[in-house]
């Protein structure tokens, strides 16, 4: 049997298969009532993000609606962990993430991305953590020699990131960012499991891995300054985030819905 279709026989196997769910890893911070603050959509641009949770409020899937594409990300968990992602686009698999390993904390060290139809060789990434926050990623291309792309993080004293290092290809260069925030909750934040599910967006690397929401973004190579508008509802939830990237002619936003 070909290697490709054997793949194409897992993947559907699992789509079919039940998935046992489980817990969600903590409550939310004191004053954050967990009902309001369950997302139901991110829209980023021409693209919408829809969450599916299950009656524990753990993720099942995303749904993702754009012009030229609609897709899924669905999650299959095994022992109270992700054990697999697998991206569909227009009902057609694209990729997948396998293989996910943890640590005795239980924190993701590391998973394989494989594409569809499959490449060479899969896609490692790599994650360290410090005090049970995530520390660095490092993801090794597909196709050598395609420089590693690694991630360095840094935060302050409220589990927000302050300074965010990545090596830059084919140069000498470290494109440093550094961060401000306010003291409102980042919804982002408080859905597990998302920087795995994610991982290939334009927000993942972005905007979940602080918990509270950024204000101004600083790039110390460019002497750049991106400034970020927050807008809340009457519970205090973040509605909107408004900014202009560097060499952006227009300003981007991200819309946030919740479920109540």
């Amino acid at each position: 049997m070909k290697k490709s279709h054997c793949i194409y026989v897992l993947l559907s196997l699992l789509l079919l298969a039940a998935c046992k769910k489980w817990d969600h890893n903590g409550p939310l911070p004191p004053g954050i009532n967990d009902k309001y603050y369950l997302l139901k959509k991110v829209i980023h641009g021409t693209r919408a993000y829809t969450f599916y949770f299950n009656k524990k409020k753990l993720l099942d899937s995303v749904g993702l609606d754009d012009l030229k594409e609609k897709g899924v990300y669905r999650i299959f968990r095994r022992n109270n962990q992700v054990d697999s992602v697998v991206y569909l686009a227009n009902g057609t698999p694209k990729w997948y993430h396998y293989n996910l390993q943890y640590d005795s904390a239980g924190n993701l060290t590391r998973f394989l991305t494989g594409e569809l139809p499959p490449g060479p060789f899969p896609e490692p990434t790599v994650l360290t953590y410090h005090q049970g926050l995530l520390r660095s990623m490092t993801t090794y291309p597909q196709y050598p020699p395609i420089t590693d792309r690694i991630d360095s993080v840094y935060y302050n004293g409220q589990k927000d990131i302050a300074r965010w290092v990545t090596n830059m290809p084919r140069s000498v260069d470290l494109d440093v960012k550094r961060y401000t925030y306010d003291n409102k909750y980042n919804p982002l934040y408080f859905v597990d499991d998302l920087l795995v599910v994610l991982s290939r967006s334009d927000i993942a690397r972005e905007f979940i891995l602080s918990q509270h929401n950024s204000t101004t973004k600083y790039y110390e190579l460019f002497n750049i300054n991106v400034s970020y508008q927050n807008t809340y509802d009457n519970r205090q939830r973040l509605t909107k985030k408004v900014f202009t990237e560097r060499f952006a002619q227009q300003p981007d936003s991200l819309v946030f819905q919740y479920q109540y």
